[in-house]
């Protein structure tokens, strides 16, 4: 009988180590998350952020194919650090706010290359939804009390005109006011608290 339930306790400590056997949903926590991007005006770089934004993982650490990401963002959340400057990205000019209220990415397919995870996926910004690929950085997953956190990081870039933000002017010394990448940048805390 002893040697049952140690075999039963040992069992339930491997399942508890290894994680979710099929994959989890977990809930972004936007006070442990961040979605920045920088931009180039003139000879620096400018850096903002979207301080309103929500979504969900679908995760399973052994079998990467399963990740698939969902995240919807505000777009009147965006923050610079100026209010001039948000009150213009808000604008018809930029990300015209008032008609598209929201950002949205949601992948289409996860795999993993010698290079590392990469999720395929929708981006929509304004009217306009492209294709893109990006790469994930799976940075852990484990306990926290009654339920679990998981951690992702991913850095890409796009063509802010390919999303109709098309918006520049030319500097008299030459060359454009705006540079046309925007690097986006993504730090995920998720968890499967019910």
């Amino acid at each position: 009988m002893k040697q049952y339930l140690r075999s039963i306790t040992i069992i339930a400590m491997i399942g508890i180590l290894a994680g979710p056997l099929q994959a989890e949903t977990f809930k972004i926590d936007r006070g442990h998350s961040h979605i920045g991007f920088t931009i180039r005006h003139i000879f620096a770089q400018v850096s903002g952020r979207f301080t309103d934004f929500s979504g969900t993982v679908e995760y399973d650490s052994q079998n990467v194919e399963k990740l698939a990401v969902d995240v919807v963002v505000q777009a009147k959340s965006i923050n610079t650090d100026n209010e001039g400057r948000d009150r213009d990205l808000r604008s018809p000019n930029f990300f015209n706010a008032d008609s598209f209220a929201t950002l949205r990415f949601k992948s289409t397919k996860a795999y993993k290359t010698k290079e590392g995870v990469f999720l395929e996926g929708k981006l929509t910004i304004k009217d306009s939804t492209k294709d893109i690929r990006i790469p994930v950085e799976i940075l852990g997953m484990g306990g926290s009390g009654d339920h679990m956190v998981a951690g992702f990081h991913s850095s890409f870039k796009i063509d802010r005109k390919d999303y109709g933000i098309v918006w520049n002017r030319k500097l008299d010394m030459g060359g454009m006011l705006l540079g046309d990448d925007v690097t986006i940048s993504v730090d995920i805390e998720a968890n499967n608290r019910k």
